[in-house]
């Protein structure tokens, strides 16, 4: 038995406290444009599943002062491997499949479908807190090497791995500083209320949908050389005046993912170590908005120094008695994704659990953003309209229609 990180054990708590507990998982599909030999995939799913210890861990908390991961012997634990010949014609049709093949904690923790029927598909079904997006990458690119180191079209160039239990016992001993705390406090400082865009339930429907519209990378990656920001700063001053123009309020706050990775965690490592930060911008109408995104630029930087943060460090400094400072979430899907010339990844999709009511996702590979949303907080029509303004938002900045924070309440009133 070894300890869970911070954020699995957040996760935990989440997935222990909901009420129902079969729609906390999170599930990847990804579409192929050649042919695989299922006896083959199954062998190269067999040797990732014995090289990573997080593949073959089960979570237990009966009886425990605290949640703990239970790593089972390669020989012990069951390789969930299922052949589909369903023939499928969408992401969604997938998902739905998927629900026949439910992970639990204790042992099923996750399952790899191989669907062979019309086109070839790889689809997992997984606990959330088993494995974090960039983790996805690192796993599908070792086991597509096992896949053609097996099928002899490529050499096993393998090296050893910093192992995963000197990882996670690295993390949980990391203890903030005294410049940390500090930090933490300023910071927290300038929040006085919540950031909510969805107050209160409007149904028992609690379903994760999903709207993608389309954006144009040229011109997008043009005005972020330009302003010399990365494209995520963009988008998360995009959303900022998003919440500044709905809720009017003078101060906004949304969460913002870091990969967790660093000095402490390898880029190789195969784990949940992704983590939610918060960003909190105060509003100034009289601002340019290339000042507003060089601000949230440094933030970023300086958020990057200090790896070892999680959001619950920063929520313990909050002046209010709400436990949360946000309910809407920003995330950048930079995931290296392996484009292999055997293995033809034509697209993919990944639908994480997320205990936000709103995620806005920038797929940059795929040229798109998508909106996830809770069907109890949000109706359809809500979130077309959010998605517009989001664009609108997005248009007339890179354009330069708009020079100030308080063009966008101008608009906001002329509407």
């Amino acid at each position: 038995q070894i300890p869970m990180s911070a954020i699995q054990r957040r996760l935990m708590y989440e997935y222990l406290g909901a009420l129902r507990l079969e729609k906390f998982t999170s599930k990847f599909m990804l579409r192929l444009g050649n042919i695989v030999e299922p006896f083959y995939m199954r062998r190269a799913w067999e040797m990732t599943v014995k090289s990573n210890t997080i593949l073959r861990s089960a979570f237990i908390w009966k009886d425990l002062q605290e949640p703990m991961q239970r790593v089972y012997l390669p020989e012990d634990y069951p390789v969930n491997f299922i052949i589909s010949d369903k023939p499928v014609s969408s992401f969604q049709e997938i998902y739905d499949d998927l629900e026949k093949y439910t992970p639990d904690l204790e042992f099923h923790t996750m399952y790899f479908c191989l669907y062979s029927g019309n086109q070839c598909c790889l689809a997992f079904h997984y606990i959330p807190f088993l494995l974090d997006g960039w983790s996805m990458s690192v796993m599908l690119e070792e086991l597509f090497d096992n896949y053609l180191i097996l099928t002899g079209k490529k050499q096993d160039k393998s090296c050893e791995k910093v192992s995963y239990e000197q990882v996670i016992d690295c993390c949980i001993n990391t203890q903030l500083s005294e410049k940390r705390h500090k930090y933490l406090r300023e910071y927290m400082q300038g929040l006085d209320a919540p950031t909510i865009l969805a107050p209160q339930k409007r149904g028992n429907d609690t379903r994760r949908c999903e709207k993608t519209l389309p954006i144009q990378l040229d011109i997008i990656r043009c005005y972020c050389k330009l302003q010399q920001i990365m494209p995520s700063v963009l988008f998360y001053g995009v959303w900022a005046l998003y919440l500044y123009r709905r809720l009017r309020c003078d101060t906004v706050a949304f969460g913002i993912t870091m990969s967790g990775r660093g000095e402490k965690v390898p880029l190789d490592t195969i784990g949940q170590f992704i983590c939610t930060l918060p960003c909190i911008l105060k509003m100034n109408k009289d601002e340019t908005i290339s000042d507003l995104l060089q601000r949230i630029k440094f933030d970023i930087i300086e958020k990057l120094d200090m790896p070892e943060l999680a959001l619950g460090d920063f929520l313990k400094y909050r002046k209010y008695r709400s436990p949360m400072a946000f309910d809407s979430l920003v995330v950048i899907e930079n995931y290296p994704i392996t484009f292999n010339g055997e293995i033809d990844i034509i697209d993919y999709s990944i639908c994480e659990k997320a205990s936000f009511n709103v995620v806005l996702g920038v797929i940059f590979e795929q040229g798109k953003i998508a909106l996830q949303y809770d069907s109890a907080q949000f109706d359809n029509s809500e979130v077309l309209k959010m998605a517009s303004e989001i664009l609108n938002i997005l248009e007339n900045v890179v354009y330069g229609k708009w020079k100030n924070v308080r063009d966008t309440a101008k608009w906001l009133c002329n509407k």
